[in-house]
């Protein structure tokens, strides 16, 4: 197991097992910005502000859930200056 420390201001927690969260998030990768529609996505569903630099990490949850939003990982990382981090049942993959 690898642990890595990262600093971070802004915590961003998105669970794809809650209906709105994942039909909202599907939506957003279907977007044509992937940075302004996460802005859009974290006022929508109430959560924090979503800031797009190196000192936010964007949690997702149940990432199972979506085959869709799991294979937009790499676009989320590439496109995304955060952290973009998921998790699937008990285990985080960075």
């Amino acid at each position: 197991m690898i642990i890595v420390a990262i600093y971070a201001d802004r915590v961003i927690y998105v669970n794809l097992a809650v209906e709105n969260q994942l039909h909202d998030f599907e939506e957003l990768v279907l977007s044509n910005s992937l940075r302004f529609g996460t802005v859009n996505y974290c006022r929508k569903e109430r959560l924090e502000e979503f800031c797009n630099s190196k000192e936010t990490i964007l949690i997702i949850d149940e990432i199972q859930e979506s085959s869709m939003v799991y294979n937009s990982i790499r676009a989320l990382q590439g496109e995304l200056n955060c952290h973009v981090a998921v998790k699937e049942n008990l285990n985080f993959i960075f």
